[in-house]
Formats: structure tokens, C-alpha cells, sequence
């Protein structure tokens, strides 16, 4: 999910990335077929997310955060 920088500190942009990055809501994603990221991961993001830090947390060599691209 990409949240374009000039909308981000809407509150309802805030508010549905939360709910969109929250592990407690990965059985959502189950029940639509996605595959949940690992929680540590949703967290990363939220993390940055709040902080206003722009960017993937995912480096260009590979995870650093328990992701693998294995198998893809």
C-alpha cells in the first residue's frame, strides 16, 4: 500500500492506514486470500507510518525484517 505524502496527516488517511497496518487485523486479510505480513513487520510499518517517514521498510537487497522474497 503506497500513501501519497500530501494526504497523509489527513485523519481519515491516518486512520484506515492504522486499521489497514494493524497486526491485530491479519485474519482480515486471511479472509479475503492476502497473506499477512509477520507482525514484528506490520509494526515496522505503522511505526514509520506515525512518524511520517516516507520510504518501503523493505531493503533493496532483501528484508531485514523477517520477509523473504524465497519462492516468489
Amino acid at each position: 500500500m503506497y500513501v501519497k505524502k500530501s494526504v497523509a496527516t489527513r485523519p481519515e488517511v491516518q486512520a484506515f492506514t492504522n486499521f489497514y497496518v494493524s497486526p491485530e487485523n491479519a485474519n482480515l486479510m486471511l479472509q479475503v486470500g492476502y497473506i499477512p505480513l509477520p507482525n514484528i513487520t506490520f509494526r515496522a510499518i505503522r511505526s514509520r507510518f506515525n512518524q511520517g517517514v516516507s520510504g518501503s521498510v523493505f531493503g533493496g537487497s532483501g528484508s531485514v525484517i523477517g520477509v523473504s522474497q524465497k519462492g516468489i
